[in-house]
């Protein structure tokens, strides 16, 4: 299996050497309408550009064109976001562990807003900038490799979160409680090269800063 990186029209921080770096060879890159002028700009090839086409540069549409990549075009008025046509879209190939979102964060309030919400729907995804990374956890173990000095935050979705065991942070602990709408999540920081947080029940956001702790 292998990742999907999806891109947006959304706030890429401007860091290319982050994305350069992140971004690996052997990835497939998909990108919804104007995240092909920033796919452009990073010199990659998408497999798939979808969306109403009225964000991306008539200058890298028609490069895109004369490198034969896939178009699939859709109506400015449509009862989706082009994020969420093009995450069914690369679902569908059911051929990727993961898939990476960048450009969904630092834009429109409200296109950041439902696009974090689409982390619970689609929870093979993960969004990702040169700031922070955001993912959903639900009754699960999840295990941070190489995230040592790195910020951490937990921000309950449901109304109540049991948290069985954080294990390698500043703050470790063990049959926690946190509640929707509590600052307790915030700001820890991954101490060990392997770091463990498992979700007994309930719904949270984990955001890793990029940053690391000094």
């Amino acid at each position: 299996m292998k990742r999907a990186i999806i891109i947006l029209n959304g706030r890429m921080s401007y860091d290319n050497e982050f994305y350069k770096k992140y971004i690996k060879k052997e990835d497939d890159i998909f990108c919804a309408d104007g995240g092909s002028n920033y796919a452009y700009e990073l010199k990659l090839k998408p497999k798939l550009i979808l969306g109403d086409l009225d964000s991306i540069r008539e200058d890298v549409l028609n490069y895109y064109k004369k490198e034969k990549i896939k178009f699939k075009k859709y109506p400015p008025e449509k009862d989706k976001t082009d994020t969420e046509l093009i995450i069914e879209e690369v679902k569908k190939l059911e051929k990727y562990n993961k898939i990476i979102i960048l450009g969904g964060l630092g834009g429109r309030v409200d296109h950041t807003l439902v696009n974090i919400q689409l982390l619970e729907r689609y929870k093979i995804i993960k969004f990702v900038n040169s700031k922070e990374e955001i993912e959903f956890l639900e009754n699960e173990e999840k295990i941070l490799k190489d995230k040592k000095n790195k910020i951490i935050s937990l921000i309950p979705i449901s109304k109540k979160v049991e948290v069985k065991k954080l294990e390698g942070f500043k703050y470790d602990g063990e049959n926690l409680i946190f509640e929707r709408g509590n600052s307790l999540g915030i700001s820890n920081v991954v101490e060990k090269n392997e770091a463990k947080i498992k979700i007994k029940k309930g719904k949270i956001l984990l955001i890793i800063n990029q940053k690391k702790e000094m």
